[in-house]
């Protein structure tokens, strides 16, 4: 068996219980959803990519540097006008202690799945009616989404397939991690008046192109 199939196996109940609990379709399609769902990416995101990138930077065909979510996640919460004191409220829970590499990779393909569970979850919002304005984190490789998992798990598969079991705890503790990060984090009852409303496509290129404010 595989690594990947070898977490899969391993991860399926966890898997399956977050994305019903999610419903990230649900959250993303209000503004106060929206809001609320990105902070708490970015604070996902903001704590696990520095201590991933510590294990992984230098992994070959990995390339962990050009994966990092946080520019998008930064511009997208610019472009719903989220205060940058917002972005970045503490997890509900401790980033886990990564032992190695093989159990950053099992971390990472936590994220990296997710990343390519993002253009499905765009089109299902675009589906039922909703904005897109705001989510460009959740397509950040495009067209090379595929290319991109493939390579990961080319490197998993060659990193991981002697300590299998290593990246197995490190995905487990991936998942808890996202759950915590996404579930425990209630959306705001009011927000200020500029981003009360998911904004309009040229409002929205405005502010991506002019920066925070």
């Amino acid at each position: 068996m595989s690594v990947l199939d070898e977490i899969r196996r391993a991860t399926k109940p966890v898997h399956t219980a977050l994305e019903s609990e999610l419903d990230i379709e649900r959250r993303l399609m209000s503004a106060a959803g929206r809001w609320s769902t990105l902070c708490a990416f970015y604070a996902l995101h903001a704590a696990a990519e520095p201590a991933l990138l510590l294990h992984l930077r230098s992994v070959p065909g990995l390339e962990f540097e050009r994966r990092r979510k946080l520019p998008a996640l930064r511009n997208d919460l610019r472009v719903l006008a989220v205060p940058a004191s917002q972005w970045c409220a503490e997890p509900n829970t401790a980033l886990p202690v990564l032992g190695g590499v093989e159990q950053a990779l099992g971390f990472a393909y936590v994220l990296e799945g997710a990343t390519l569970g993002g253009r499905v979850i765009r089109k299902r919002v675009a589906a039922a009616g909703g904005s897109l304005v705001g989510l460009s984190f959740l397509n950040v490789y495009g067209p090379a989404t595929g290319d991109q998992w493939l390579r990961f798990c080319a490197v998993l598969e060659q990193q991981c397939k002697s300590r299998v079991s290593q990246a197995v705890e490190g995905a487990l503790a991936g998942f808890g991690f996202v759950r915590a990060s996404l579930l425990e984090r209630s959306e705001p009852a009011d927000l200020p008046g500029d981003a009360s409303s998911l904004p309009s496509n040229a409002i929205a290129r405005q502010r991506a192109a002019t920066g925070p404010a």
